[in-house]
């Protein structure tokens, strides 16, 4: 029997490419090859840059410089900083951004392509200041300019500059999700004409308030409107909490939620009122107001109707790019694994780096693939919100954003979890933030609704209008389905060709098809059995989810192909191969959701690994050069620590 070496030289002789070659005069362990994409001058990451950056690309970049240049930004590694600490200095620094002027509710609501750009570029540097100005701006300040109306924009100037520190809050211990079953109250005295803020019970405290435990001044809470003794559904007011002095309001009680597993520089709090009174004017009257003498006033005559306006009109807050920890971890863990070198192929030659080994490529850069699709998808929706939406338009919107949300949120833990394993011991050094940045991110699963439950509204967004369109149907309204169904229309084949983006969508289309005719006919057959809508719906959780990730997986790859139509020629390769990566990296059908006529496997084939494997040899040598297209400043980056220590090639 050959021995351990010989062994592994035979192996390591047999995986390597004909593309692909290890150097032994190349000091930084890279992989020669031929120019595959771009030019002799390598790839137009300019262009790429301004092509992920999207339409708000040159305010993106003036964000980058503000962040690159103020020192009052350096980077925290240290874990063990008291909470106080952690808390005042991301006060600080969000007083910082409102000083600069480069934040505003306005845009957080209307031009969201410039707000989530600057967003995106506060997360490269923490993510516990990235949700506070996400707070402040967007749910609080959102929540003046979207359900507000002229008697509360006096209040925009100080929020936007930060004198008027404020929380929204609308999450109850006993009500997270379910924002409609929320009991806090807000009854209507036409005497004195002010509504009383009462919290009837533990249950319906506001839980997990950012802002509210040290520097809130004011709060939007959500609470039932009672008039007359009739509730008239969930509306939203404005309620001080403190005074300029930080003293607590009158009847308002305000707990510190304590240390989390992350983000201990956000203040949570739990507030509870006590006949709190606030003027008839803090009601956020767009949707709903009350005349002086208690009379209510709606454009919407039914209380369904006036809930979904005022929570679709917050539909930003799903909308925020949750890519940037992703982005500074791929830099960090590809230019490790491109550094650091691991076995030989034969005697008498040098060790390799991790990148050679297509375990490490898939690793990476399925991440990579997948990446891209997200943020090309977050940019679509922020075009969509931009270009005066009909109501059918927020619809869809909101259950996209609803997805999109939860599965690039799971996306982005996964891949922490990835960097960290890929850096070895090294992902475990506080400086480079892989640490803080799992433990920060993991609020981001259940932040704006548990994922879970999320992901399901896209399946019901489905099916909503699948029996609104079937009823058409059937009365000869329309004679196919249309708009977000009119890939119902087709019939898509599991034999098309995965190595072709057009056999990509159909398989995918297949694919979400299966699953969508599987939960309807499991829905027909429970109902039979005598199960009402709910019960029936419970009982198919395991497919809804499926489905409603199948539908994200198609939207994501027919975003991503207008993307690559709209690229310039000299991207058009690369952009192509990392699609591919993309939808080759999607998750499969489970088998056992199909009794019979289930197919083989779509992107789980032997054939289409391999090409999932061809993809990733094929851009590992580019894929640190790629990553320069994400334009994170380098104080956002670890001070090369990572490669300390480490030998290079001339040095073994």
């Amino acid at each position: 029997m050959s021995c351990p070496s010989d062994r592994l030289e035979i192996t390591c002789n047999h995986i390597v490419a004909e593309n692909e070659k290890v150097s032994n005069n190349n000091n930084n362990n890279n992989i020669e090859v031929n120019h595959v994409y771009g030019d002799e001058n390598g790839i137009d990451i300019e262009t790429l840059r301004n092509i992920i950056d999207g339409k708000e690309w040159k305010f993106k970049d003036k964000c980058r410089e503000f962040l690159a240049n103020n020192p009052s930004f350096v980077i925290q590694d240290d874990p063990t900083r008291s909470s106080v600490y952690q808390r005042e200095r991301l006060f600080s620094l969000l007083r910082q951004i409102g000083i600069s002027g480069l934040a505003k509710s306005e845009d957080a609501v209307y031009r969201p392509n410039r707000f989530f750009a600057l967003l995106e570029v506060i997360s490269y540097f923490d993510l516990g200041l990235f949700l506070k100005t996400f707070i402040q701006y967007l749910v609080w300040g959102g929540s003046v300019v979207r359900i507000g109306t002229e008697r509360h924009s006096h209040l925009l100037k100080d929020i936007n500059s930060v004198d008027l520190c404020g929380a929204y809050g609308m999450t109850e211990q006993g009500h997270g999700s379910n924002v409609r079953a929320c009991q806090t109250t807000a009854i209507y005295d036409k005497e004195n004409k002010e509504f009383i803020i009462n919290s009837p019970n533990d249950g319906s405290r506001k839980m997990w308030i950012a802002n509210t435990a040290c520097h809130g001044l004011k709060a939007c809470i959500f609470a039932r409107l009672i008039l007359d003794g009739r509730d008239c559904g969930v509306n939203a007011f404005i309620v001080p909490i403190r005074n300029k002095s930080l003293i607590i309001e009158k009847n308002v009680e305000i707990e510190d939620c304590g240390n989390k597993l992350g983000m201990n520089g956000l203040d949570n709090g739990i507030l509870r009122f006590t006949n709190k009174r606030i003027p008839r004017e803090n009601l956020l009257n767009k949707v709903t107001d009350v005349t002086e003498d208690g009379s209510l006033i709606s454009i919407f005559d039914r209380e369904t109707d006036r809930f979904r306006a005022i929570t679709e009109s917050l539909v930003g807050e799903r909308l925020s790019p949750f890519l940037g920890p992703t982005k500074v971890g791929l830099i960090i863990s590809l230019r490790y694994a491109n550094w650091r070198v691991q076995f030989s192929p034969g005697k008498g030659q040098q060790e390799v780096p991790l990148l050679f080994y297509t375990s490490h490529k898939r690793r990476l850069l399925q991440i990579l693939g997948t990446l891209f699709g997200y943020d090309f998808m977050y940019h679509y929706l922020w075009d969509r919100v931009e270009s005066s939406p009909t109501q059918a338009d927020i619809e869809e919107i909101y259950a996209l954003s609803a997805g999109v949300k939860s599965y690039s949120g799971w996306f982005t833990n996964l891949a922490l979890q990835t960097f960290t394993e890929c850096c070895g011991a090294q992902g475990f050094r506080a400086c480079n933030r892989f640490g803080h940045f799992k433990a920060d991110a993991g609020a981001m699963l259940t932040g704006a609704g548990d994922n879970t439950v999320l992901v399901q509204q896209v399946a019901k967004f489905m099916f909503n209008n699948y029996y609104r369109q079937s009823k058409n149907i059937k009365n000869k309204k329309q004679d196919k389905f249309t708009g977000v169904l009119e890939h119902l229309n087709k019939n898509p084949s599991p034999e098309a060709d995965f190595n072709t983006l057009e056999g990509q969508h159909e398989l995918l289309e297949y694919r979400e098809r299966l699953l969508f005719d599987k939960v309807n006919e499991n829905l027909i057959k429970r109902a039979k059995q005598g199960m009402n809508r709910f019960e029936a719906w419970n009982a198919e959780l395991h497919l809804v989810m499926g489905l409603s990730s199948s539908y994200i997986d198609r939207e994501v790859h027919k975003i991503f192909m207008k993307k690559i139509e709209e690229a310039p020629d000299n991207l058009k390769e690369l952009l192509t191969d990392l699609c591919s990566i993309c939808v080759l990296s999607s998750d499969e059908i489970p088998a056992f959701a199909f009794n019979k006529g289930y197919k083989p496997p779509l992107f789980n084939s032997f054939e289409a690994q391999e090409r999932l494997n061809e993809l990733c040899i094929k851009i590992a040598p580019y894929a640190e050069e790629i990553t320069e297209s994400f334009g994170v400043p380098e104080k956002c980056l670890p001070r090369r620590d990572l490669l300390d220590g480490i030998p290079q090639n001339d040095e073994l």
